[in-house]
């Protein structure tokens, strides 16, 4: 099944998802890509170059937080 996900503006601005794009100097919209693939969906990833990481758990759990907590997905 396929999904598509609004991603809020708000997202690629907050202090955690910033954080953990430093970390790997990869922008939020990267990281967000990437735990979006890991999470099993499949990703378009012609809005942004490629990403080749693999986020640890404590921070998939993290960003698993921010979306549960928030519903900043809405699928449409």
């Amino acid at each position: 099944m396929k999904c598509s996900f609004d991603i809020p503006a708000d997202l690629y601005k907050d202090e955690l998802v910033c954080f953990i794009a430093d970390r790997y100097n990869k922008t939020a919209m990267q990281i967000l890509l990437a735990f979006l693939a890991q999470e099993g969906y499949a990703v378009d990833d012609t809005v942004d170059k490629p990403v080749s990481i693999h986020l640890e758990d404590n921070e998939m759990e993290i960003l698993r937080g921010l979306i549960n907590e928030c519903h900043l997905f809405k699928k449409v």
